[in-house]
């Protein structure tokens, strides 16, 4: 199984990240490094996927969310999942009207004020987790050769057993998902 996320900005790297309380934030635009891009990386090619290398690592702990809302609200009921399964700590709230932009609240996951909404989290997440155990079970039952398929159509989780055997990775591209 191949998963990916992706992530918005990130602190910069000779910052140390805070865990400050959510209001409003000064324009730090100042005190931001870009991140350098790393061409001489190699390019692979896979005939689904293309990775190109670029950049430099970043730590986890740098990594932040951008999200915007206007005056109906944060919606943390979809973020807030986004951010505690990808692990990314930092999510900047960005409020406007009418596309003017007026403050950016700024969050890190863990801190006392989102307790509430960890906790209204956990429900999705116990659903999750009985929904990936299964999952789990079924990867087992078809065992290393078998190949199956998830599509979700209209809210509803279908499998499905596909008939080609392949892969669209070659063999060394998966050796690397080996233990």
């Amino acid at each position: 199984m191949v998963v990916r996320f992706e992530v918005d900005a990130c602190l910069p790297l000779g910052s140390t990240p805070s865990h400050r309380k959510s209001g409003r934030s000064r324009d730090d635009a100042q005190h931001r490094k870009p991140v350098q891009s790393a061409t001489n990386k190699p390019t692979l090619h896979f005939p689904c996927v293309a990775v190109i290398r670029a950049g430099s690592p970043v730590p986890q702990s740098h990594l932040i969310e951008l999200k915007t809302y206007s005056r109906s609200g944060k919606a943390w009921s979809r973020s807030y999942p986004q951010l505690f399964l990808s692990q990314t700590p930092h999510i900047y709230y960005g409020s406007h009207k009418d596309g003017n932009f007026s403050e950016i609240k700024k969050f890190t996951l863990g801190e006392p004020h989102l307790e509430p909404i960890d906790q209204n989290a956990q429900v999705g997440f116990k659903k999750l987790k009985v929904t990936l155990m299964a999952i789990q079970e079924l990867v087992r039952r078809y065992g290393a050769g078998g190949r199956i398929t998830l599509v979700c159509e209209r809210k509803e989780l279908g499998v499905y057993q596909r008939e080609k055997t392949g892969s669209c990775l070659p063999k060394y591209a998966l050796a690397l998902f080996r233990s």
